[in-house]
């Protein structure tokens, strides 16, 4: 379980000098990295700015206050890596190690040790060192720990003992701050095989194992949850996503809700960033598109492109291959109905990333190393051939874990894989800025061509605190207000649209 926890992350260390700490460029990013400074600053939320308006952007809230819309868990695990170690990074590293323990431990629940280390190799090699959940700040390491420490503690709550049903309540905890809609679809049912469980034993028993431990880790990170909610909105039960959406989203968050209407947008770029889901809203309520987002969420159409996205797909198919052999085994119906039913309720959703599967990732893991186990014993191999299946399956994931992160390695320093874009050019400035004279006051004003998936309008979670203030350009009025507020503040007017991005001293 350590190897398997600081096998990656040495990995990627290893590789800081080809490649270094990787920059935000993602819209979703940037919000959980405000999440993080907050929370790294000793806060759960901000006030709101007196001049609010020059600061909105996307997937952050204004008003009643000042934060990420998304819930807190993948930002405390970044808030982790900046107070505790200097960067918000380092949260992803400690993250992506904590997924690879649980999902270990977990498979250590329902397979003999062997296939628990293959299972977790294929993980691995599922969602590799150089994939998005370790390159960046919005992957589903979080989800995936919570969702395996939920799927590993039922096996242990059948054989008795009081710490896995509160293992369980703290998986599910996680989950519900991290990605709640999935991890209550996989919660379902695991929660109905855990109360059932219950029902068969002495009731003493029942409440000494099960539902004392649960409940009482419910009830703290339930309050927790609540607290944050009414710090941030005002209401316990009102998460700070709801309101972001009845805000500025003008697509629903499932297919079969209609659009919104009567949303007023201060902002021309903001209108455009949520109306260019409208393609994918109308799409997906046809049923050629519903079909689709459903061969999506298998992950075939994948086939077509690169090497380690049609290694991923390779796995779906052999999850989807191993189906029928896992259902014929009683002991699995109740991680197959967790998949089946998180599945279904992401077919639902109109948006879908990598990351909202997160929940189930050791579970795919599972169901496809119990498909392989079927298949080692089956009849029609000798004992000599189960073995050197299971030996040369482990060893190929792992040659393919090492392979994969070192040519990723070796991509990069031999410079055939670079980023670009908002990824380059913001740091370019960051760096000019911090070279002259400051506090800076950087307002921004885009073309009427402007790419509203490369956002500028980005800032710390004390704005008035912050080194660096980027803001709308809202017109030479408005904009003087903003210029007085921040009347010791050097002032620039930054054009990103241009070729190169200009910066220059702002002039009436």
């Amino acid at each position: 379980m350590a190897a398997l926890a600081a096998g990656p992350v040495i990995l990627r260390l290893a590789l800081l000098p080809w490649i270094g700490i990787p920059h935000p460029r993602i819209h979703d990013e940037f919000s959980y990295l405000l999440a993080a400074d907050t929370f790294a600053s000793g806060r759960v939320s901000n006030p709101p700015h007196p001049l609010w308006k020059f600061f909105e952007t996307m997937h952050v809230i204004q008003q009643a206050a000042y934060a990420s819309k998304y819930p807190p868990g993948q930002g405390l695990a970044l808030a982790i890596g900046q107070a505790g170690f200097g960067h918000p990074w380092f949260g992803v590293l400690l993250s992506y190690a904590a997924m690879s323990a649980a999902v270990f431990w977990m498979l250590l629940g329902w397979l003999p040790p062997r296939w628990a280390l293959a299972g977790s190799l294929l993980l691995l090699v599922r969602y590799p060192t150089y994939h998005y959940w370790m390159e960046s700040y919005w992957g589903g390491n979080v989800a995936a720990t919570g969702g395996a420490l939920v799927l590993g503690s039922l096996p242990r709550i059948l054989r008795g003992g009081v710490w896995p049903a509160a293992l369980a309540a703290t998986g599910f905890s996680v989950l519900l701050a991290s990605r709640p809609y999935e991890g209550f679809a996989l919660g379902f049912p695991a929660g109905i095989a855990i109360a059932a469980y219950a029902r068969r034993i002495p009731f003493l028993d029942a409440a000494r194992r099960v539902l004392i431990p649960g409940a009482a880790v419910l009830l703290v990170t339930g309050s927790a949850l609540a607290a944050y909610n009414w710090r941030v909105t005002g209401h316990p039960l009102l998460p700070p996503y709801v309101v972001h959406e009845r805000t500025y989203s003008i697509t629903p968050s499932f297919t079969f809700q209609p659009l919104r209407t009567g949303i007023r947008f201060n902002h021309q770029v903001l209108r455009r960033f949520h109306e260019s889901f409208l393609g994918i809203y109308y799409s997906q309520r046809t049923w050629s598109g519903f079909a689709e987002k459903l061969l999506d969420l298998t992950e075939i159409p994948r086939l077509r492109e690169d090497l380690s996205e049609t290694l991923r797909s390779g796995l779906s198919l052999l999850l989807a291959a191993a189906l029928p052999l896992v259902w014929r085994d009683r002991r699995m119906r109740v991680p197959l109905a967790c998949l089946g039913l998180t599945l279904l309720a992401m077919s639902l959703e109109l948006y879908h990333s990598e990351h909202y599967a997160a929940p189930i990732a050791g579970l795919r893991a599972l169901v496809t190393v119990q498909g392989l186990r079927h298949l080692a014993a089956a009849r029609w191999l000798n004992r000599k051939w189960r073995r050197r299946i299971c030996r040369g399956m482990s060893a190929t994931f792992l040659v393919l874990v090492l392979a994969g992160t070192l040519g990723y390695g070796v991509a990069h320093a031999a410079g055939l894989r670079a980023d670009s874009g908002i990824s380059v050019d913001r740091p370019r400035v960051i760096k000019r800025l911090q070279r002259q004279p400051g506090p800076h006051l950087v307002i921004v004003r885009y073309s009427a061509s402007h790419d509203v998936h490369a956002e500028w309008v980005w800032n710390r979670a004390v704005i008035d605190q912050a080194a660096i203030v980027w803001a709308r350009d809202m017109g030479e009025a408005e904009n003087q207000k903003l210029v007085r507020y921040f009347s010791g503040r050097r002032v620039w007017l930054l054009e990103p649209d241009a070729d190169p991005v200009r910066l220059t001293s702002y002039q009436r």
